[in-house]
């Protein structure tokens, strides 16, 4: 009777260590998580961050909501760093693996429903303040620093968006893009058109930015081609907008035949601010 409760004990013992192992493994894989997050989001580093996410995925005591979100944040830092086709079959590989992850699939959704053309170019979606649908931020900062949708002061008073740069951009720029699968461009002229502003003078809680004629809005877009060839492209630098009044720019160009990736957006140069609004995509010849 003593022998086996005895075993009975220490079979319970060893069932509630094998359980906190379990626990302290998962603990340790959402820790290292949110610290690649952070490392991504606030820091804006975007590769150490995917190194760290691809270790997460290498282990083998993580558990699979913890796997599919470490996979959607590789996707995103992909996407981020302007490789939009590697960041699209990242999100379908989110949706391939882990169906069962709800939450991460619908937000994997959303980017691959992206990847069918341009979208929310008018900024009608979105919440005031914060990313506009549809669009990212090539280059990442803190929150405050981030690309904001507003519907205060916009050219077609509306909405528009508003490009800052970040602390944590090695050069003095900021960007919002968005990429798009040019399967139904190839060999296409196509037409770029936004409206745009420069904010030169701003006061920030610990500096005041002074007008230097320096600072300047540019629209920009670029194709990549197979096998990541180059191919046509425009960055706005024969064109820049550096008033602070509304002015509309453009961009014409033919689509390669082997275009695979458009992508476009706006850039702020300098200390300003780049205000975008009315952006409009069009195939214009055959």
């Amino acid at each position: 009777m003593g022998n086996r409760l005895t075993r009975s004990l220490l079979a319970l013992l060893a069932l509630a260590a094998a359980v906190l192992a379990s626990d302290i493994a998962a603990t340790d894989t959402e820790r290292d998580l949110e610290a690649a997050i952070h490392r991504e989001i606030v820091l804006g580093d975007l590769r150490g961050a995917m190194n760290q996410y691809r270790a997460i995925l290498q282990r083998s005591d993580k558990s699979r909501p913890v796997a599919a979100r470490a996979l959607y944040h590789i996707g995103e830092c992909l996407e981020k760093s302007g490789q939009a086709e590697e960041a699209y079959n990242t999100f379908r590989r989110v949706t391939a693996e882990y169906a069962d992850q709800g939450e991460v699939v619908s937000r994997a959704e959303v980017k691959m429903a992206a990847w069918s053309g341009p979208r929310n170019l008018h900024f009608e979606d979105g919440a005031t303040g914060k990313m506009p649908l549809g669009w990212q931020a090539l280059s990442t900062g803190g929150d405050s620093e981030m690309p904001e949708l507003r519907r205060d002061a916009c050219h077609s008073h509306k909405a528009c968006a508003v490009v800052m740069v970040p602390s944590t951009t090695p050069r003095a720029f900021g960007d919002l893009m968005q990429s798009f699968s040019a399967a139904a461009y190839r060999g296409k002229t196509v037409r770029l058109r936004a409206w745009l502003r420069v904010e030169t003078a701003f006061f920030t809680p610990t500096e005041i930015h002074v007008d230097k004629g320096e600072d300047s809005a540019q629209l920009w877009m670029k194709v990549t081609r197979f096998n990541k060839l180059p191919g046509f492209s425009d960055n706005g630098d024969d064109h820049p907008v550096r008033s602070g009044d509304w002015q509309q720019r453009e961009i014409v160009g033919r689509i390669d035949d082997d275009a695979q990736v458009i992508s476009f957006g706006v850039m702020s140069i300098g200390g300003g601010r780049a205000w975008v609004d009315d952006v409009s995509f069009e195939i214009i010849s055959q």
